[in-house]
């Protein structure tokens, strides 16, 4: 009985580390604060929740080392087509999530105001019905970090282009959402960088 309520409950980690960056002109994955990468943060975070389970880690050309990752459960894949857009990172890493587990946590690696225990939250809810997908609200929309079920692992690996994974949110006629506005605050220019680091958030 216990193991199959591991089974259940088991949730694979993809954090987002791919993009071109264009509006702020460097890899925001290497972003440094608090003597951490942004990526590196990231990553901690998520596999807070995931734990033992598989955390699947999408970039672009950079090597993997150079993001500051140091932790063994993390399985680096590159996105050849990380220039078209998320869409095409979510389905790359979508290839790789084990069969064996029940859902999926996404989250981008510039948005550094989420917590553990923002994503904690976040598996409760969806613990209590591992079939449905959970969301954050914000701005009067939903979207990433959310959890996906694994009825959905095949609608994650077609998205393409730069249409991520909201549209596939949006379509579900049951759908659970955590409010959480800090979500809605994203690393998108070099001002954002400066209002993060200078108001010392995250």
């Amino acid at each position: 009985m216990v193991l199959h309520s591991l089974v259940v409950e088991s949730l694979c980690g993809i954090v987002l580390a791919a993009g071109m960056s264009r509006r702020f002109g460097e890899p925001k994955q290497l972003l440094v604060h608090n003597n951490q990468t942004l990526v590196s943060r990231a990553v901690d975070v998520v596999t807070e929740v995931t734990q033992a389970m598989p955390l699947v880690v999408v970039q672009s050309d950079q090597s993997f080392e150079s993001f500051g990752v140091t932790t063994m459960d993390a399985v680096p894949i590159v996105n050849p087509n990380y220039a078209q857009g998320i869409g095409s990172s979510i389905a790359a890493a979508a290839t790789q999530i084990p069969t064996s587990v029940a859902g999926a946590l996404i989250l981008a690696v510039d948005q550094p105001l989420i917590t553990a225990e923002d994503l904690k939250t976040l598996k409760h809810v969806w613990l209590k019905d591992t079939d449905c997908p959970v969301a954050c609200r914000y701005r009067d929309t939903v979207g990433i970090p959310a959890i996906f079920p694994k009825r959905l692992f095949s609608e994650l690996q077609g998205l393409q282009g730069d249409r991520g994974a909201k549209k596939i949110l949006q379509s579900e006629k049951r759908l659970a959402t955590l409010t959480l506005p800090t979500a809605a605050f994203d690393i998108d220019t070099k001002d954002d960088w400066k209002s993060f680091t200078r108001n010392k958030l995250g």
